[in-house]
């Protein structure tokens, strides 16, 4: 039984990659073998029991090569949660995934495994099981996944470069203090670094929206500091990134480090990118983006924002403060919730490098409106004027 798929336009072909569609409209070649459904009503090629086979034709590659699937998994709320998935490439374990809902993802499959023009490949997927059985709809077969799209790409070069920072700490590149500065020169000394996007909405309201790694990401605490105190080792193992598509229209693509457990806003939306792209372009934003904030910690020219809407011992502030001095003369701002006796907009310094500023309500994590935009202008002027004293601001920087 030939594999219903269709090439996509040679424009959705990038650096030697290709991918395909699994549509029902194409005699080309790969071949389906067993452990398939017939492409039914909804139009999606589900596997059927629990394994799934079948043979792809790859380009011709030096080294290994990055196999690319973007599925959907047979879900039901309480019932079966997410599916588990093995691909093997021949005999070749190459990935291992539990998932819950649309996702591209990414393995890496070794030379050895790609001899010949074909190469077999295996699905594994444990927790099929029928509609049926789980009483939401009349339909007896035992499937796991739905097969979108399947893709080949070279490894990029940069998934092997490694991050590299000076041996010796610079000296802040100060500058003299300024008779007035603008709104949006005070918003661009600022780099976010969690815990979610809400500070890189507040600088795009500024028009000072900064290109540095967490602008738009949701970092946990532990997170942060292990990406820290390794440098960022393994950031760019596309085999630790996954995809998946927000659940309002239009469907942005959410990238989420398996390994780090860090999530972040794309800005590419589903359907209008092909796999390769998709990756390709996700994995050189994360190159330029950790470099930048590579090279801002070690310059010492920016104020770094942290901020958690829940009460957090001040301690992880500290020990954060202490970690980002490691790379350079740094200042952090941590904000937190105002308490008695300290009113929104208040900055206050905490200790060496380390700024405390208090507000009056964050960001919903579920939210994407409603964050305190004013009360966080002023908290950035005065943590700025604590930063370059001497700085004169031209506005009133009373909360409204």
């Amino acid at each position: 039984m030939r594999l219903a798929l269709i090439v996509r336009e040679r424009q959705d072909v990038n650096e030697a990659g290709v991918t395909f569609l699994f549509d029902g409209r194409s005699p080309h070649v790969p071949i389906l073998h067993e452990g398939w459904s017939p492409i039914g009503e909804d139009g999606l090629q589900w596997s059927a029991g629990k394994t799934s086979t079948l043979t792809l034709e790859i380009p011709s590659y030096a080294g290994d090569a990055l196999l690319l699937l973007k599925v959907r998994p047979f879900t039901t709320e309480s019932v079966l949660e997410a599916q588990r998935l093995y691909v093997f490439v021949g005999k070749t374990l190459v990935g291992q995934f539990s998932l819950d809902q649309t996702s591209a993802i990414c393995c890496r499959v070794p030379r050895h495994a790609l001899e010949g023009p074909r190469v077999a490949l295996r699905f594994e997927h444990p927790d099929a099981t029928s509609p049926m059985a789980t009483g939401v709809l009349y339909d007896d077969r035992e499937v796991a996944f739905a097969f979108l799209e399947i893709g080949w790409m070279p490894v990029p070069g940069i998934c092997e470069a490694t991050f590299t920072t000076p041996s010796t700490t610079r000296t802040p590149q100060t500058a003299p203090p300024q008779s007035s500065v603008t709104l949006q020169d005070v918003m661009h000394a600022f780099t976010s670094i969690g815990d979610n996007c809400e500070f890189g909405l507040v600088q795009r309201r500024c028009d000072a929206e900064s290109m540095s790694l967490m602008r738009l990401a949701a970092t946990p605490y532990g997170s942060l500091m292990r990406m820290l105190k390794t440098g960022f080792a393994d950031l760019l193992d596309p085999t630790q990134i996954m995809f998946q598509p927000t659940g309002t229209e239009p469907q942005e693509f959410i990238l989420y480090h398996r390994d780090y457990l860090f999530e972040l806003h794309t800005q590419i939306f589903d359907d209008a990118i092909c796999l390769t792209r998709l990756f390709t372009r996700s994995l050189k934003s994360l190159f330029m983006g950790a470099r930048l904030l590579l090279d801002d910690l070690a310059a010492g020219n920016r104020i770094f924002v942290r901020k958690h809407n829940h009460p957090s011992d001040w301690r992880f502030f500290i020990a954060l403060g202490h970690l980002l001095q490691q790379y350079g003369p740094n200042f952090l701002l941590a904000v937190t919730l105002a308490e008695q006796g300290k009113q929104p907009g208040l900055v206050e310094i905490a200790g060496p490098g380390l700024l405390r500023g208090y507000i009056d309500q964050f960001l919903p994590y579920t939210a994407a409106d409603g964050y305190s935009s004013s009360v966080w202008e002023i908290i950035c002027c005065r943590a700025y004027c604590l930063w370059r004293p001497g700085t004169l601001m031209d506005w009133n920087d009373s909360p409204k």
